[in-house]
């Protein structure tokens, strides 16, 4: 009887944006890693975002050396809760403002 050697689950920790709209492309960030803790090749972390309020970005793992399964996964790379406005409109002035772990919104009205 011959030996049968599986393949392995790679250990794949993906997370999405979390901040302030900046004007920047953000997207997800991460890596997979192997059974020695080593960092793997074939990640796709997918889309990147801009604008508010974001989106899903769907990351998939492909392995390259045969030795570990496909995986794959979504991510909210950005969303109305974690992109937040910076208006430069006349009327309204956005800024948000950290205190205590919790998030506040203020508008200045002309």
């Amino acid at each position: 009887m011959a030996d049968v050697i599986s393949k392995a689950d790679p250990v794949c920790t993906i997370s999405g944006y979390d901040d302030v709209y900046d004007g920047d492309a953000h997207g997800a960030s991460g890596s997979c890693s192997g059974v020695e803790d080593e960092v793997l090749d074939g990640l796709d972390l997918g889309a990147s975002f801009t604008n508010v309020p974001g989106g899903t970005a769907d990351w998939t793992f492909t392995d390259v050396t045969g030795n570990y399964n496909d995986d794959s996964g979504s991510v909210a790379s950005s969303s109305p809760r974690l992109i937040r406005c910076a208006r430069s409109a006349a009327t309204t002035t956005c800024m948000t403002v950290r205190l205590m772990e919790r998030r506040f919104v203020l508008r200045r009205r002309r």
